[in-house]
């Protein structure tokens, strides 16, 4: 088999990117020469377009995850407010009910369209 012709190249490296050249053809079981030959040979376009679209893939799950937030969320605070509006038609908030303090009986803040306490005012 015929060698293919080779063109001798000396390259002088910084010693950090010589370093991380031969541990990487260590790693991957080749020649330093081969190592940088294939790193040269990658087209830097074929670099873009992959981490374009690692980057559009990246954006939709970020967006789904921020729905996926988003509606635990308002399901949380919906939850909440339900309950609230529960206790307050049922009476059952303390701000509500009478306050004792010692002899003196003090109420709290009246709410005209609170219904007496212990009274269920749930719709038939």
């Amino acid at each position: 088999m015929a060698k293919k012709p080779r063109v001798a190249l000396n390259v002088r490296l910084p010693p950090k990117l010589h370093a991380q050249l031969v541990k990487a053809a260590k790693r991957d079981g080749h020649s330093l020469n081969d190592e940088i030959l294939l790193r040269a040979s990658v087209r830097p376009t074929a670099v873009m377009d992959l981490l374009d679209r690692l980057e559009l893939d990246f954006r939709d799950a970020l967006q789904e995850a921020a729905a996926t937030c988003k509606a635990v969320a308002d399901e949380a605070i919906r939850g909440a407010f339900v309950k609230m509006l529960h206790k307050i038609e049922n009476g059952d908030l303390p701000m509500l009910q009478e306050v004792s303090y010692g002899d003196q009986s003090e109420k709290g803040p009246q709410n005209p369209a609170a219904p007496a306490a212990g009274r269920d005012v749930r719709p038939a």
